[in-house]
C-alpha cells in the first residue's frame, strides 16, 4: 500500500444458479437487487438495465455499453438468433450515441472479420464483430488469424 494514494480496487463476486422451486421471475428479481447494489458504485448510465425484459437483454446491454465506454466505436454485425440480445442492445446504444459509434450489418462472417481487420489496421483501434454461434464462428477464423499475425486489435462476440 502506498501512503496518500487512494485505493481504487473494486471486487465483485457473483454467482448464478437456479434453486429448486424457484421461478424465472424470482431469479430475475434477485439478480436485479444484486445489480442495484453494484450500480451504486458507478456513474449513472443513460441506459437503464432495470428496463430490460429479461437477464439476457440486461447483460447484453451492460456489455455493449461497457465496450463503448472503453472506446470501441466500430461494430460489424452478422445477425443470428443467438446474438439477438447483443444486436438489440447495440441498436439501442446507436440511438443513445448518435455520431459516436457506427454499426454495419454484414451477412457474411468472413467479410465482417476482414472489415474489422481493415478498421483495426487503419486506426489501431479494435472493431467488434458480433455473430451467432456454431459454424458461423468458423467463418471468422481467417480474419482472426490475420489480425493475430499482424497484431491488429479485434473483438469477436
Amino acid at each position: 500500500a502506498n501512503p496518500g494514494v487512494p485505493k481504487s480496487n473494486v471486487f465483485v463476486f457473483a454467482g448464478a444458479g437456479i434453486v429448486p422451486g424457484s421461478t424465472v421471475q424470482g431469479e430475475w428479481a434477485e439478480t436485479s437487487l444484486k445489480l442495484n447494489v453494484v450500480t451504486t458504485l458507478f456513474p449513472q448510465s443513460p441506459i437503464s438495465l432495470l428496463d430490460a425484459p429479461n437477464p439476457n437483454v440486461a447483460w447484453a446491454t451492460a456489455f455493449i455499453e461497457e465496450l463503448i465506454r472503453c472506446g470501441v466505436r466500430q461494430f460489424y454485425v452478422c445477425p443470428g438468433s443467438r446474438s439477438t440480445p447483443f444486436v438489440a442492445a447495440l441498436a439501442k446504444a446507436l440511438r443513445a450515441n448518435v455520431g459516436v459509434i457506427t454499426a454495419h450489418s454484414v451477412h457474411d462472417e468472413r467479410g465482417a472479420a476482414f472489415r474489422a481487420v481493415g478498421y483495426g489496421k487503419g486506426c489501431g483501434c479494435p472493431a467488434a464483430v458480433i455473430t451467432s454461434s456454431g459454424s458461423a464462428t468458423a467463418n471468422l477464423y481467417p480474419g482472426i488469424v490475420e489480425a493475430s499475425m499482424d497484431g491488429i486489435p479485434m473483438l469477436i462476440i
